[in-house]
């Protein structure tokens, strides 16, 4: 794991040593360089394989290919065992080395050998051409901004906004979904200079011009295997398996972060089945002594599979640590529950360098509740007679009378809205209205836009899949990986996350979407398949909405911090707002006329966002 920078088409040995101090955080035990050829290559380093050895950047044997790397190869031993035989010597123990390597026997199909969560750069010097490829799943990030022939790249946006010429112009766009969805699906960022190298693609950079191809896609056809539900669980059990243990090779220790739901529970119970040291860590929240959360589960948990289990519980002092949380997300992203994350890998840090999580369950696993809902509307739209009912009680009904009797959801279900305006109904963090309040324009055409486009390009003609598919090209990698990498990296730990192993999700891709998870239940087929490692209480545990006491901080310790930084000077000099909008936003919400706590969550985040990142100056990065 480490932290990675990069410049094409110039030699700038100061400016590229300058972008990896951006990044101290991501690799706290070393640094290395390459400048020459017209390129200049830098990382930092966390020493997890191969602690003694393994600095890079990283040659092959007559020094035309070089790599940096963030990231791990968790099938290095099996790719280097193959090289050797091919002839090829290694000078190191660990995974980088196997990336130059496989380049050199295989060219670019290389990266289809590698398992593991990724993002290297490849100089060639014979082509004088940089590869930049990202992971599949997008587990590990990439940004790169283009300034005429020259290319610079970086794990992190804010590496490159050391780099002279990069611009910090808010991108319009970006800001609409940022406050529909509270993050910035790729390839774009909020800032128009920057952009992200989307999951599973490659961006090649030659004689200063750039292609950016995919190389990998999600792709979701139960017609490719058929098995039962008992059949599947076992077949998913034994990948799981694998997938956890290829996921343990270190050689510092390694732990799990135990939320107490199922996803991280199963990896827990897998990893202790193992034999051997299982360290487990878990974080909730406490008020007047009162605790929150989901510590009672994780407990439960822990002592089932007999783990080391340490906890935390947060109370007072948010305000002083949200600022660093904002920070070094790197991106503006409104997620809260990437505060637990920030003080749970604290934690770990104390203890190990590695941990290992449950992300990416529910993606893979159908575990939204909102794929029932989607199964359940896409059943009543196919019933005609359920459907011709549904929008003549719409049709009499004013709407909210209807909304007040059966909920928002509930009238969309019943109408005639589209799968992606439902989808978009779900996880948009304000209604259209708040936007319009806010912003002067509540118009989501382009998000439905990407969803829909998305949609389509699963080709799977089931409604749960379809949704799947563009969560897992957009929240999965803008939100809930990006707030796992950047918490993670902030503690200066590494997180792996073994449900999202490429083969694993190949596997369950392959399944129907109804054995994951029925309209009332989620990730059947992960509760079958680990059942009888963890105790009743996971077992019959359902997926509980937003754990983090939102509401009770907005109005209670971050009240003057919310007030001060959304209708401040600074904020209202900006104009990215309406204050007028803002400040009707936040009276409803005081006064209990409408509950605006995610909406203004996301305005105080942006803020803090800006405040701390892109309008920092540049000696502030350093």
């Amino acid at each position: 794991m480490c932290g990675i920078v990069g410049l094409a088409g110039v030699e700038d040995a100061a400016l590229v040593e300058r972008m990896a101090r951006t990044l101290a955080h991501r690799g706290p035990d070393g640094e290395g360089f390459f400048v020459g050829d017209g390129v200049a290559l830098g990382m930092r380093r966390l020493r997890i394989i191969d602690p003694a050895g393994s600095d890079q950047p990283i040659w092959n044997e007559d020094r035309q290919l070089l790599t940096v790397c963030n990231g791990e190869i968790y099938n290095y031993r099996h790719l280097r065992a193959q090289l050797e035989k091919r002839g090829h010597t290694f000078r190191t123990l660990g995974d980088v080395e196997t990336i130059v390597h496989a380049h050199e026997e295989h060219g670019d199909a290389a990266m289809h050998l590698l398992r593991g969560m990724f993002a290297y750069a490849l100089w060639d010097r014979r082509r004088r051409r940089l590869l930049l490829v990202r992971d599949r799943l997008g587990i590990k990030p990439l940004y790169y901004a283009q300034l005429g022939s020259t290319l610079a790249f970086a794990s992190e946006l804010r590496a490159l906004l050391v780099v002279p010429g990069v611009s910090r112009e808010i991108d319009a766009g970006a800001l609409s979904s940022y406050l529909t969805l509270q993050y910035v699906p790729g390839p774009t960022t909020m800032l128009e200079g920057i952009r992200k190298l989307p999951p599973g693609h490659w961006l090649a950079w030659q004689d200063g011009g750039v292609e950016v191809r995919r190389y990998w896609d999600l792709v979701l056809d139960d017609r490719r295997r058929s098995l039962d539900a008992g059949a599947a669980a076992e077949a998913f059990r034994g990948e799981l398996q694998d997938a956890v243990a290829h996921h343990q090779i270190s050689d510092v220790p390694v732990g799990v972060l135990l939320s107490g739901g199922i996803d991280s529970s199963a990896v827990t119970a897998l990893m202790a089945a193992g034999g051997g040291r299982v360290r487990t860590f878990s974080v909730g929240f406490e008020t007047d002594g009162r605790e929150e959360g989901e510590l009672d589960a994780a407990r439960a948990v822990a002592r089932h599979c007999g783990t080391e289990h340490e906890e935390l519980r947060i109370g007072r002092g948010l305000a002083g640590a949200l600022g660093d949380v904002v920070r070094m997300q790197d991106e503006p992203i409104a997620d809260p529950a990437a505060v637990p994350m920030y003080f749970v890998c604290r934690l770990a840090a104390r203890s190990v360098k590695v941990v290992l999580t449950g992300e990416g369950g529910d993606e893979l696993l159908g575990g939204y509740p909102r794929y029932g809902w989607l199964r359940a509307a896409e059943r009543f739209r196919r019933h005609r007679l359920l459907a011709t009912a549904g929008r003549t009680l719409l049709g009499v009904t004013p709407s909210r009378v209807l909304r007040r009797r059966l909920g928002h959801r509930a009238s969309l279900l019943l109408g005639a809205a589209s799968l992606e305006e439902r989808h978009l109904d779900w996880i948009a963090v304000m209604s259209a209205d708040v936007q319009r309040v806010l912003t002067g324009a509540g118009d989501r055409a382009a998000t439905l836009a990407l969803l829909r486009e998305l949609g389509r390009s699963s080709g799977t003609g089931d409604a749960v899949h379809d949704a799947m598919y563009v969560d897992t090209k957009t929240w999965l990698p803008d939100d809930v990986l990006m707030k796992t990498d950047r918490m993670s990296m902030a503690a200066s730990i590494e997180a792996r996350v073994p449900l999202l192993d490429h083969r694993l999700v190949e596997f369950t891709a392959a399944l129907p979407s109804s054995l994951k998870g029925g309209t009332l239940t989620t990730k059947g087929l992960l509760r079958r398949a680990v059942g009888r490692d963890l105790p009743a209480s996971a077992r019959r545990r359902r997926k509980r909405a937003f754990l983090v006491p939102l509401r009770r901080w907005l109005d209670g310790e971050l009240r003057e911090l919310l007030y001060d930084t959304v209708t401040g000077t600074t904020a209202r000099a900006r104009g990215l707002l309406s204050m007028d909008g803002v400040t009707r936003v936040l009276n409803e919400h005081r006064t209990g006329r409408a509950d605006h706590g995610r909406a203004l969550w996301t305005l105080l985040c942006l803020e803090l966002w800006l405040a701390s990142v892109r309008d920092a100056p540049v000696a502030a990065h350093d």
